[in-house]
């Protein structure tokens, strides 16, 4: 990701999700769209340089992938349908890779993660800095 400084002007990366961040460039980009148009370009190429062993703890990121898309829509920055089908992908690839998880991939602890998520959703505590307070 790309940006001028004289563009974006005091639009900042969001600090209330902490850790990896999870969403942080979509929320960035739903922050942008406010002050004009968001383009990509073909023209630029980027290398994600990715670890096999995520920076996260499955748990953890399990439940950003819960919580971080339902912050971002009460925060107006992305769209339910958005965060909806993101949270049911993440969801169901947790769960039917539990047992045959890949050796790289928590996907026990990302599953014990989304639900603890769901679990605060219901509860009405929608607060990503609870992720640091999980185990």
């Amino acid at each position: 990701m790309a940006l001028r400084t004289m563009a974006i002007g005091s639009i900042r990366f969001d600090e209330t999700l902490p850790l990896y961040g999870w969403q942080e460039d979509v929320d960035l980009a739903g922050q942008l769209l406010v002050k004009g148009r968001v383009v990509s370009a073909d023209t630029f190429q980027g290398v994600h340089r990715g670890v096999s062993k995520g920076r996260t703890p499955g748990t953890k990121l399990g439940y950003a992938q819960v919580i971080n898309p339902v912050y971002l829509v009460k925060k107006g920055t992305m769209c339910w349908k958005k965060a909806y089908i993101l949270i049911l992908k993440n969801i169901i690839a947790n769960h039917t890779r539990f047992f045959l998880a890949e050796p790289f991939i928590d996907r026990r602890g990302r599953a014990k993660g989304n639900w603890i998520g769901l679990w605060h959703i219901l509860n009405g505590k929608l607060d990503p800095q609870e992720i640091n307070r999980i185990k």
